[in-house]
């Protein structure tokens, strides 16, 4: 991707007014809705359209796709910024800013890139796209545990005693580089210290989560496999999706690889460092719209059976799967699976329950399992209909795997 300009072409204070200002013209009501939330240690999100930013200055905006690592913190710089000069506008004009508060874990999300072959992909990232910005589609084929990551520590210098702040080294496997000298300097005499402790109790950390996404065989020619990527979430977009949804990621690709030792092997593996996820299918609706008709059916269907209501249920029964005749319990197990329930969130902790129950169907050669998986496939629009033809003589199995986080 070819950009007349360089990052250095523009100080980093043109970057933070430049994106100021476009949030104060653009997402003033966003901002105000942030300034009114009460919890300040939350982290939180303005969502920017890709061509918004190229519509108000094409410079900025062409810039960020090719150096997203050095602009990014500089614009959540900018969010920052940009709610004080709200409040203090606020202030002039004589409007009563009590309950409003800088949120300063603000974070800008950049959306909706442009539709070309540079910056949109429907496969896994190649080489020439290493650290650059890019939106990835995909279907999440798993999900890790959201844990607590240290991204900030101090350290002391233990000859002059300065305390500066290191940034954990995220193509390093989350590991903190212990600086090489002491980067305090006064005038023309600098310390130069190399040994260093770190301040107890000055860790910082935050939100992580790494998914696995896979390439939408929709998207993939006959005869292709799917490739997988590693993709890393941060902040308040950890713990957005589930297995099997599908997403589109917007991101920095990046290489990451353990520590270096002797005589050891390095592995390196291509990540997707993500600063925006959208889930596509959060509103399933099993390709069927709920239109008024239907509504009217459901009410005149329950209304005729209001005094027998188990009798309306076997008559919706005798729909599910109607090559099988009899086995009403499996039928209601079925309809129940296909149903589903509501995700509910645990207030205490803010797990997030699934509402969809697992099936198990065990029974001897032709009393109808598949019958009843084919009719599940055929009433369900986003499923995969899989058998143990070709296995072995042990048939399908699970194996569990030791990823490199230890999960």
């Amino acid at each position: 991707m070819f950009c007349p300009y360089q990052f250095d072409s523009f100080p980093p204070s043109e970057y933070i007014s430049f994106f100021s200002s476009f949030l104060l013209s653009n997402h003033a009501v966003n901002l105000e809705a942030i300034l009114k939330e009460k919890d300040t240690t939350l982290h939180y999100s303005v969502v920017v359209p890709h061509i918004c930013i190229n519509a108000e200055d094409p410079r900025f905006g062409h810039l960020f796709l090719i150096y997203p690592t050095q602009i990014l913190p500089l614009w959540d710089e900018a969010c920052v910024d940009a709610q004080k000069q709200m409040l203090k506008k606020k202030e002039d004009e004589g409007i009563c800013i009590k309950g409003l508060t800088i949120k300063e874990q603000l974070h800008a999300r950049v959306s909706n890139l442009p539709l070309c072959q540079a910056t949109s992909k429907n496969g896994i990232p190649r080489t020439s796209d290493m650290n650059r910005f890019i939106e990835l589609r995909g279907t999440v084929i798993r999900t890790g545990m959201v844990k607590m990551l240290e991204y900030r520590r101090k350290y002391e210098c233990t000859k002059c005693h300065n305390v500066f702040d290191m940034e954990v080294e995220i193509d390093q496997m989350n590991q903190f580089s212990r600086p090489t000298s002491c980067p305090n300097s006064d005038g023309d005499e600098s310390c130069r210290g190399k040994n260093f402790k770190p301040v107890e109790g000055s860790g910082v950390c935050k939100d992580y989560q790494e998914i696995k996404i896979q390439e939408q065989v929709s998207k993939l020619g006959v005869g292709s496999i799917p490739r997988s990527l590693l993709v890393l979430l941060l902040d308040d977009i950890a713990d957005s999706c589930q297995a099997g949804d599908d997403v589109t990621i917007s991101g920095v690709v990046m290489q990451r690889w353990k520590p270096l030792r002797e005589e050891d092997r390095c592995d390196l593996e291509v990540v997707l460092l993500a600063n925006y996820l959208r889930v596509n299918n959060e509103h399933r609706g099993g390709g069927t719209t709920t239109t008024e008709e239907l509504k009217t059916e459901f009410d005149r269907h329950w209304a005729a059976h209001k005094d027998n209501p188990m009798l309306g249920r076997d008559t919706i029964l005798r729909g599910v799967c109607p090559g099988v005749h009899g086995m009403f319990m499996v039928k209601l197990a079925v309809s129940l699976s296909l149903i589903g329930g509501v995700r509910r969130i645990d207030e205490r902790s803010g797990m997030r329950m699934r509402g969809e129950s697992h099936l198990l169907l065990v029974g001897e050669p032709g009393t109808g399992k598949s019958q009843f998986l084919k009719f599940a496939t055929r009433i369900e629009s986003r499923s995969v209909l899989t058998t143990g033809v070709g296995t072995t003589s042990a048939g399908l199995t699970v194996s569990a795997v030791k990823d490199q986080g230890g999960e």
